[in-house]
């Protein structure tokens, strides 16, 4: 018995987790007749294996050793030859689920996670599956395309219309209807349209932040073979491009525009008059004819 006995501790001591499993396998009836022996499996050998788990820096290596263990510890702890303390049990679910979870091997962690679903981190990692798996859209063409949505947390929807005002509606659909062989786009982003890297060097700060942030509101684009070209810049200005804080931004955007070598047109009806789509056509043929 002294022998068993300090063959086990020394495997315990040199971390040799496979073999301790089959040294139990192989002398499992001598184990179970001594109870000293017994109690060493069901007080130290999982205690220990947790600690070296712990210890562990890299993840990798923590998930490894946690796989080669896994199906021979669960087999033995199911057919209850030992009585294991549960919050040690607990805890080695707990981790391995963790690392899968991290290594993104999700598969393998919702399997586990539904075998011992009572834990918390099993709750959340099979929660977060049967949301992803919710938000999955069929359709007829799944082997090549996969399809997701968002989840819709709110019963309404908080949409906003494109345009702002009717005037600006009127503004776009004269574009379209000059330009019916072109692609024109409302509120486009200017980091769309400019190479931030080769004007950047002649922007202030304030004009570098402001160029992420601003959008045109209304862009011609031509294409060329596979490529959609910016062609025309126009902004509908009104009385609100008066006061002081809108002005600064149209002179970041101007600048900008002039750094960039492009050119970009502002109309605005004088004395606040309102412009009707005929209106907006006439102007624009007229404009282009002359630029």
């Amino acid at each position: 018995m002294n022998e068993i006995r300090e063959e086990i501790y020394n495997l315990l001591a040199s971390k040799n987790w496979n073999k301790l499993l089959d040294y139990e396998k192989k002398q499992r009836k001598i184990i179970l007749a001594d109870e000293q022996i017994k109690r060493i499996y069901e007080d130290y050998f999982l205690s220990e294996y947790l600690k070296y788990i712990e210890s562990l820096n890299n993840k990798l290596d923590a998930l490894v050793e946690l796989r080669q263990l896994y199906g021979q510890f669960i087999q033995l702890y199911k057919q209850k030859v030992y009585s294991f303390k549960k919050k040690d049990f607990d805890k080695f679910i707990e981790i391995y689920l963790q690392i899968l979870n991290e290594a993104s091997d999700l598969k393998k962690a919702i399997m586990i996670a539904k075998q011992w679903d009572y834990l918390e981190v099993s709750k959340t990692i099979i929660s977060k599956h049967e949301e992803e798996q919710s938000l999955i859209i069929n359709h007829n063409n799944e082997e090549r395309i996969s399809v997701k949505s968002n989840k819709e947390k709110s019963k309404t929807s908080y949409s906003i219309n494109l345009f702002k005002s009717n005037q600006e509606v009127e503004f776009f659909r004269a574009f379209v209807d000059v330009f019916p062989h072109y692609f024109t786009y409302p509120n486009v982003a200017l980091s769309c349209l400019i190479d931030f890297d080769k004007i950047k060097d002649n922007l202030s700060k304030e004009e570098k932040v402001f160029f992420f942030n601003a959008v045109v509101d209304c862009v011609v684009f031509e294409q060329i073979d596979n490529n959609y070209i910016p062609k025309y810049f126009f902004e509908l200005d009104s009385f609100y491009h008066d006061n002081e804080q809108q002005q600064l931004k149209d002179k970041k955007k101007d600048n900008i525009f002039s750094v960039a070598g492009l050119k970009l047109l502002r109309i605005r009806a004088k004395e606040d008059n309102i412009l009707t789509r005929n209106d907006f056509m006439e102007l624009i043929k007229n404009i282009i004819k002359e630029n």
